[in-house]
């Protein structure tokens, strides 16, 4: 019997499908959720596609401000995409935007889903019974309280990339400092967590290289 064509077999095509990806800037092979994929819109601009789903060929690259600042000044896109490319000269800025913009998208998700609650009182009495999954605390809040509870349950993961002024355009409550995500009867699947961790560790990535002044005011988007 003849054996089938690794190119046509369907897990192999499976495999690829979810494999890592290069970093057309420093050559790593990563996960795609340590990257960003950037595609040419019908103008020739290239945009950030943080939901993996705009047609086009992709462009990854590090979620680092750095490496996605030399991918500009090195015109790594145009030599990628073989063409001239337009880039604004607010480019970093917008791609901060649709990062802030994508995870506060999946936090209104959960908030929607009643999974997200906040304040102080309510997230030490729910890590004493452990029903948190997650905590997610405001990069600019105060340490006093991030600590008091960092010692109720050390084990829980904090995202802590996000501004108390972003965090507060989901919960229309200007003092949002503390929240958590409750536990979900099948923790193993719950995709929502899933994304929440994705986005919010990859706006980590970027600023965490970002030496400019964070942004201020934008429009919020879903992406």
């Amino acid at each position: 019997m003849r054996r089938l064509d690794n190119k046509l077999h369907p897990d192999r095509q499976f495999q690829r499908s979810v494999g890592n990806r290069k970093c057309i800037v420093t050559g790593e092979n990563k996960e795609p959720k340590e990257l960003i994929r950037f595609v040419l819109d019908p103008l020739g601009q290239v945009v950030p596609d943080l939901a993996q789903k705009l047609p086009g060929k992709g462009m990854w690259v590090k979620a680092c401000y750095k490496t996605i600042s030399t991918s500009v000044e090195r015109k790594i896109f145009e030599k990628c995409s073989r063409k001239k490319v337009l880039i604004p000269a607010t480019f970093l800025k917008q791609v901060e935007e649709t990062l802030v913009g994508r995870a506060m998208s999946g936090l209104g998700l959960a908030r929607r889903a009643g999974r997200v609650f906040g304040g102080y009182a309510k997230i030490d009495i729910a890590l004493r019974q452990r029903k948190v999954l997650i905590r997610i605390e405001a990069k600019d809040g105060a340490l006093d309280g991030r600590q008091k509870l960092d010692h109720i349950n050390p084990n829980i993961i904090v995202l802590d990339s996000a501004y108390g002024s972003e965090l507060a355009r989901v919960f229309d409550d200007r003092n949002i400092v503390h929240l958590a995500v409750s536990v979900n009867n099948d923790p193993g699947r719950d995709g929502l967590v899933s994304r929440l961790k994705k986005d919010f560790n990859r706006l980590e990535s970027f600023r965490s290289t970002n030496q400019h002044a964070r942004l201020e005011k934008f429009d919020l988007k879903v992406y």
